[in-house]
């Protein structure tokens, strides 16, 4: 359980009676969306997925997405994670 502003929150247990990282319905073996396409740095691939709120006891809604970046030289040039988290 967590507690953001005197309010409780279960959380889905993953880690015996624990939360470990989100709950037991992780985001690797969740569908994400992709675009795959071309930038000035080379080959892009963008994964986004959106949990919502209430998601895993979790309050608010979670904007993710995930950036891979392949130079024309087959090199991972960058790997970018961003989280945008919207609570109501």
């Amino acid at each position: 359980m967590i507690t953001i502003d005197g309010k409780d929150y279960k959380l889905e247990a993953n880690n015996g009676p624990n939360n470990l990282h989100s709950g037991p319905d992780l985001y690797h073996s969740r569908l994400w969306e992709s675009w795959a396409y071309e930038t000035a740095e080379g080959s892009r691939l963008d994964f986004f997925l959106n949990s919502p709120d209430g998601d895993q006891g979790y309050p608010g809604n979670a904007k993710i997405r995930i950036s891979y970046t392949l130079t024309e030289d087959s090199c991972l040039k960058s790997i970018t994670t961003w989280l945008q988290m919207q609570t109501q």
